[in-house]
């Protein structure tokens, strides 16, 4: 049976995502993807694509949600023009982002981007946009805390 003009441009979708991802994706990984891709907010476009790619490359088992990425994109937003921060400050400013993330979960967003804590230590602009987006990926305690429990 040959191919209808939508799955053709289902699969031009898909074989540009798995060049961003860098590995093929069977076809239930697909629609999982291709799910979480739309509900958040994303377009299908090439910068959506890259955007989704990393994320899922530096998160596999995690879901990307809209209100994470609008955080996030209004932090970079209103913080765009701050080149360094010393620790004191990313710190403060995650606490104002999430009020219920934990201390460790704070230490944990600085390891998990390739960078250790120093509260007078100066980071650079993308060193802390990748600590912010660690700290909202993985800052909610209650979710973490479920989690553990189940194992």
């Amino acid at each position: 049976m040959p191919k209808t003009e939508p799955d053709l441009l289902i699969d031009k979708y898909r074989k540009r995502f798995e060049a961003y991802l860098g590995r093929e994706l069977n076809f239930p990984q697909w629609c999982r993807y291709k799910t979480e891709f739309l509900e958040a907010g994303l377009t299908l476009n090439d910068s959506s694509f890259k955007l989704f790619a990393r994320f899922k490359r530096r998160c596999p088992r995690k879901t990307l949600d809209k209100s994470t990425l609008d955080i996030l994109k209004s932090f970079q937003i209103q913080h765009r023009t701050k080149e360094a921060w010393l620790g004191s400050e990313v710190f403060d400013s995650i606490k104002k982002l999430n009020p219920h993330i934990g201390e460790w979960q704070l230490y944990r967003a600085f390891y998990r981007a390739g960078l250790s804590f120093k509260s007078s230590r100066e980071y650079q602009k993308d060193q802390v946009f990748s600590v912010v987006f660690y700290a909202l990926v993985y800052g909610d305690a209650a979710n973490e805390r479920k989690s553990i429990h189940r194992i």
